[in-house]
């Protein structure tokens, strides 16, 4: 105290000296009426840059770094887009400057070093300011920098576990030294943000937990404010391509594939793309819906890339059975099965071994020949009916894995749809193909059925059957007798 008023005395007395300094916020030897300084200096606030000296900043930044025209189309198209980069800067030139590089760079890694950068420069500055605070205001103010967006007081008693009055008391005092903002609602109910934004930035960055949305939560909100959707595309695509190529360190992986996947509004592809581009822990919260497989699936068949349409479906755990099949029904099924066929040099051995080993493949393949089998039969195409009769033993001694009682209920329906057309021939091939798994005993009724139209009614082999199995049958053969009637099948 001696020396600072001995300071006082001097600055006081010797009239060719001029103390002048900076600082980010108001100190307690000028604010405090027992300090020796207190009014002493003459204090000149300086704001921080107003939008339209941003737009010049950010102009004269576009010049350097040769993004002269994007910006002018920024200013010109979207200038709110400058206002939430002055808010985020709370106006700083230096920071705006800091912040404009890195939103402009799609180089992720580097991106992300020049914001470490940006925040190890700040760290003294803001770690000094959170230590100075009391106990209870550090609570606080830890309360609402995570949370990012304003915050009531009730919301902060649940967080902090400290009662109202001692809350509003402190955050009183907390406003009274610039470090939070109250925001005036029209109620008793203020809500309250941090004043600094960039602080609030360094807060989470350094504190906030890894694996909680918190951490990068502001960056989230710049982008949704501050990106098109061709930014949005342009930078997706950019992370995919560096994550691919392995050019992305642990940590810029980890913040960015947060980042992307916490976007609102994404499309499905961009949803589909970073599932399959991001770290396994992000992969796993990105949430894919029955509508959005559909469409996705839709789309990539409309594109003639079938085998993604298909491992969609497959993989879609939302998707029940009944689903995937009625979704496979608006699907070009003539075009998937003939890219999907075996032994094609076009198909990737990627794409064999992951048809092998899926269970849901071999159902999906069966229900898919069923409908090729039926539109033929429509179609008069006795050929097409004949190669998708071909293909079936081999799709299942490619895939057979176990049980398949369930598939061998299709390839019954598949034989039915033979008889109902009377392709007689066409249903023996089929018996005969698929002898060494014992069909006509897995599917006894449609065996009798098939030897009842082929051998005729009175044939001895039906009396090889039990009373059980021409009961069995003789509901399909009426069900046969009446689809022909109907579809005039003579």
């Amino acid at each position: 105290m001696i020396e600072v008023r001995r300071l006082r005395e001097i600055l006081q007395t010797k009239k060719y000296l001029r103390l002048i300094a900076g600082s980010p916020f108001y100190l307690d030897t000028v604010l405090d009426y027992a300090q020796p300084f207190f009014e002493f200096f003459k204090v000149k606030r300086l704001d921080g840059l107003n939008e339209e000296e941003s737009r010049t900043l950010l102009l004269k930044l576009g010049d350097i770094y040769g993004e002269r025209e994007k910006i002018e189309r920024i200013i010109k198209e979207t200038p709110q887009r400058i206002e939430t980069l002055r808010i985020l800067s709370s106006g700083v030139p230096r920071t705006i400057a800091l912040l404009f590089q890195i939103f402009i760079d799609d180089k992720h890694e580097s991106s992300l070093k020049d914001l470490m950068r940006i925040l190890d420069a700040v760290t003294p500055l803001y770690k000094h300011r959170m230590d100075d605070l009391p106990t209870q205001q550090q609570k606080i103010v830890d309360a609402v920098a995570r949370n990012w967006d304003a915050i009531s007081v009730k919301e902060l008693r649940e967080r902090t576990k400290l009662e109202s009055k001692v809350i509003s008391a402190q955050l009183r005092q907390l406003e009274k030294n610039q470090v939070i903002e109250k925001r005036e609602t029209g109620t008793k109910n203020h809500l309250y943000i941090l004043q600094d934004r960039f602080w609030n930035i360094w807060y989470l960055m350094r504190n906030g937990r890894k694996k909680e949305s918190e951490r990068v939560v502001w960056l989230v909100r710049f982008l949704e404010s501050w990106c098109t959707n061709d930014d949005f595309d342009s930078r997706i695509n950019n992370y995919v391509i560096q994550f691919k190529k392995g050019e992305l360190d642990e940590n810029a992986k980890e913040i960015f594939g947060q980042v992307y996947s916490s976007l609102k509004n994404l499309t499905t592809g961009q949803k589909y793309l970073l599932k399959k581009n991001t770290p396994k822990n992000i992969s796993v919260s990105i949430i894919i819906t029955e509508n959005e497989a559909e469409e996705e699936a839709l789309n990539l068949s409309k594109e003639k890339r079938h085998f993604d349409a298909v491992k969609i479906l497959l993989e879609s755990k939302h998707l029940a059975i009944q689903n995937k099949i009625f979704l496979s029904s608006e699907l070009n099924a003539i075009e998937i099965i003939e890219s999907l066929n075996f032994g094609k040099e076009y198909l990737t051995i990627e794409q064999i071994n992951y048809y092998k080993h899926n269970e849901g493949f071999l159902l999906f393949l069966l229900h898919m020949a069923l409908k090729t089998i039926t539109l033929g039969l429509v179609q008069n195409s006795d050929e097409r009916v004949q190669n998708m009769i071909d293909n079936i033993p081999e799709m299942i001694t490619d895939i057979h894995n176990g049980n398949m009682d369930y598939e061998f209920q299709i390839i019954g329906q598949i034989i039915f749809t033979l008889l109902v057309y009377k392709k007689i021939f066409a249903a023996k091939i089929l018996f005969e193909k698929l002898d060494k798994y014992d069909l006509k005993n897995i599917i006894k009724p449609i065996h009798y059925t098939f030897i009842y139209y082929s051998q005729g009614r009175n044939s001895h082999l039906l009396k090889n059957y039990g009373r059980e199995i021409i009961e069995s049958a003789s509901p399909i053969i009426t069900m046969i007798e009446k689809s022909r009637i109907d579809m005039d099948i003579i």
